[in-house]
């Protein structure tokens, strides 16, 4: 008894487009679900203007802003600013008012939360 042995068929062959290839399933997987990627797409605009957006206007810190030269053309400044605030006699003060404030309002906060659920 003689065993034939197949060829492997020849790679020209092969379909032009690869079935595992990411952006064929991507796209076929966009296609399959189209409505719950539409039910997304609220979720991602709402990510992006209220919590990417905002990020833009923190470069404040770090520059000598000038509303005549915007943004963009406002020279930086680096952590000059920080310093300033940091090491200014005022701040160990101002740090000691506001941890007692928080703290102070911490507590009433609890009590007048027990003193409800309690009436």
């Amino acid at each position: 008894m003689s065993v034939v042995l197949k060829e492997k068929p020849d790679t020209a062959l092969k379909p032009s487009v690869d079935k595992n290839a990411f952006k064929y399933r991507f796209f076929r997987d966009l296609r399959l679900n189209k409505y719950v990627y539409l039910m997304l797409l609220p979720v991602v605009a709402y990510y992006i203007v209220f919590y990417y957006v905002p990020m833009y206007g923190l470069q404040i810190a770090f520059k000598d802003f000038s509303p005549g030269l915007g943004m963009w053309e406002s020279p930086w400044v680096g952590f000059s600013t920080s310093k300033a605030f940091l090491t200014a006699t005022t701040f160990g003060g101002s740090c000691a008012t506001r941890c007692c404030s928080a703290s102070t309002s911490c507590y009433l906060a609890s009590r007048l939360r027990l003193f409800w659920r309690c009436c």
